[in-house]
């Protein structure tokens, strides 16, 4: 018998987005950042949110082949962060 939450619902639940009104490109999505046991929400949560966002607005046929990212201040462990996506095809 397995006990705890499993690693997939961990992962689901920190990728987890809602899609909300566009106010610079043509989609958005809101998340929150998971907790973690450091000041700062983990980087990582913001990549896999930022690829889970670019992977919703595009057709099923489309993958996610290569990814660069920069981060630019610390985001607040709890709190939402904004991806708006820029189709560009």
């Amino acid at each position: 018998m397995i006990t705890g939450t499993l690693t997939s619902e961990t992962f689901l639940r920190a990728v987890e987005l809602t899609r909300t009104e566009a106010q610079v490109f043509d989609e958005a999505y809101e998340a929150t950042t998971q907790y973690v046991p450091w000041p700062k929400a983990y980087g990582g949560d913001m990549v896999a949110q930022a690829a889970a966002a670019m992977m919703r607005s595009v057709d099923a046929d489309r993958q996610l082949h290569s990814m660069h990212s920069y981060f630019m201040r610390p985001v607040d462990i709890g709190s939402t962060v904004r991806y708006e996506v820029e189709r560009l095809r």
